[in-house]
């Protein structure tokens, strides 16, 4: 439709990646990622936490430690992102921090290491255990994700196999009868931690029933308490000292992988003008400043 002039804009990568990229290179076309500052999202990957292997935070940091996010956010992603590092995006800039957060590069002999101290041995046949891996049904990321993923796991011995349905069924399925072992997604961090990112985290938010929010089972009353602060700290000196405590504890419990700090692009024809003015942009503000050049 843009190529044939039946519209002349589209927002919130509602294109795939790869089209957004190759027009833009087009003469007549221009691409644009500012106007998203506010409306944040993130592909994570959630643990089952009442799962046995998934008690023991060694086997999840195994699990981070073989997933090449460098590689998901360029080959899968293709460059709308930065590697998952933190619970929060990066454009939560008064938060966000990487300072004392740990952090799993990609190390498979490390991820093997960690398995075998949390005593998940290979058997003869080279199997550690199997899990099964529950992609969204929607958007082109979270399969080729899955399947990224169970490709690397089988390179520490544990055999994974991916189980796809439909949006319903994969709700209920995650967030309410909580039978999966992991589980792939995007959501909306928000404009703010509090908004977005505290309902992953939060005890309080393990509620079957309701999607996406604390989807692993995770509780940690250090991290309950932070969370519950920052909700009515006014000091943002010291509100950003919770959020940064927060981020710490929350990467080194790892209930929840993050693995892409998405962004997200409009791709407009050079002819429209004014379509993005400020960090709601066009598609989740209004467009009344936009206009046409004849």
């Amino acid at each position: 439709m843009l190529e044939s002039g039946q519209c002349d804009i589209v927002y919130l990568n509602f294109l795939p990646a790869l089209d957004i990229l190759r027009l833009a290179k087009e003469p007549g076309f221009e691409m644009d990622q500012k106007g998203y500052e506010t409306s944040a999202s993130s592909q994570q990957m959630d643990f089952n936490l009442d799962r046995e292997h998934f008690k023991d935070k060694r086997v999840r940091q195994a699990i981070a430690h073989a997933i090449d996010l460098n590689w998901t956010t360029e080959n899968i992603w293709h460059g709308f992102g930065k590697p998952g590092a933190s619970p929060l995006h990066h454009e939560q800039k008064e938060f966000y921090t990487t300072d004392g957060v740990p952090s799993y590069p990609y190390d498979l002999k490390k991820a093997e290491a960690l398995l075998d101290e949390a005593g998940y041995p290979r058997d003869a046949s080279g199997v550690r255990f199997e899990v099964f891996i529950d992609p969204t049904p929607y958007g082109e990321e979270s399969l080729p994700t899955a399947e990224y993923i169970r490709e690397q796991l089988r390179q520490i011995g544990i055999t994974a196999k991916i189980r796809t349905e439909d949006y319903a069924v994969f709700i209920k399925r995650c967030w309410t009868d909580r039978d999966f072992d992991m589980c792939v997604y995007t959501a909306a961090m928000g404009a703010d931690p509090t908004i977005g990112v505290q309902r992953f985290y939060w005890s309080k938010n393990i509620k079957p029933g309701v999607a996406f929010s604390n989807g692993s089972g995770y509780s940690n009353p250090e991290v309950d308490a932070l969370l519950e602060a920052s909700q009515v700290e006014l000091d943002p000196v010291k509100r950003k000292e919770q959020f940064k405590k927060f981020q710490q504890l929350a990467m080194a419990d790892l209930p929840t992988l993050p693995i892409c700090e998405t962004t997200r692009a409009t791709i407009a024809n050079t002819k429209v003008k004014d379509y993005t003015v400020d960090a709601l942009g066009g598609a989740l503000g209004n467009m009344a400043s936009c206009w046409v050049e004849a």
